[in-house]
């Protein structure tokens, strides 16, 4: 089975579902993407949840994970994902812009995905996978 890049929308609310209806009304059906929303008064641990089993339906396939918001709840427990899957690719700070950008582009590989983001989107996108391991750097060279 190829390996494919699946990306998943999260946000605060309806936003991920509305960005993603948008999408499809103007590029068609996105059968790559998939949206999740953070509803009210659920937490971290219900988010993680729903990543997981969005994440488990394809266990072969890079998931590319864009965000609304650096630091909110979709954000950090997209970023909790990063310490158990290898798969997986965060981004946060998404908008319909870049998701219909992304939906006409075809990358060979995540790497191809990143260098597309930082050289298009560096003012809207914080590539979180990039900040851990720039932390994980910090940490290493203190001890």
């Amino acid at each position: 089975m190829k390996n494919e890049l699946r990306f998943i929308l999260a946000s605060h609310g309806p936003f991920a579902r509305a960005a993603l209806e948008t999408l499809e009304m103007i590029a068609g059906k996105q059968s790559n993407m998939t949206a999740l929303e953070l509803q009210f008064g659920e937490g971290l641990e219900e988010f993680v949840g729903k990543y997981e089993a969005e994440i488990a339906q394809y266990p072969e396939d890079t998931i590319i994970i864009l965000t609304d918001i650096f630091g909110g709840t979709p954000s950090n427990a997209a970023l909790q994902l990063l310490f158990n899957h290898e798969n997986i690719q965060v981004f946060s700070g998404f908008n319909i812009p870049l998701v219909l950008e992304l939906s006409t582009m075809s990358f060979e590989n995540v790497a191809d995905l990143c260098a597309f983001a930082e050289k298009n989107w560096p003012n809207y996108l914080t590539n979180i996978n990039q900040q851990m391991q720039k932390r994980e750097e910090v940490i290493e060279d203190e001890y």
